[in-house]
């Protein structure tokens, strides 16, 4: 019975099957980073204070906070390097 079920809830236990390329770090990538921007409820509400002062995307969809002292946080750095870095701009980097 497991072999039937297992392929029904693998996501559960790896998650990089759902989406491998948040797993691995692009050469360009400073470090590597885990992509779950939100372990406390303080993380929660920062990264809610992050999209109330307002992101600016430019042409080429890059993402950034418009308040430069929030901008300047260790967490606003992670949450830049997640947005631009790991989340796929287009389909083909989908994989």
């Amino acid at each position: 019975v497991w072999q039937l079920i297992k392929p029904l809830f693998s996501h559960c236990y790896f998650p990089a099957m759902l989406f491998p390329a948040a797993q691995r770090f692009k050469r360009f990538s400073a470090a590597f980073l885990n992509p779950v921007l939100q372990t406390s409820l303080e993380d929660v509400v920062l990264l809610y204070e992050f999209l109330l002062a307002e992101l600016d995307i430019d042409k080429s969809q890059r993402i950034s906070i418009k308040d430069e002292e929030l901008a300047s946080m260790r967490k606003a750095a992670e949450f830049d390097t997640i947005c631009n870095e790991i989340i796929p701009k287009s389909i083909t980097e989908i994989r």
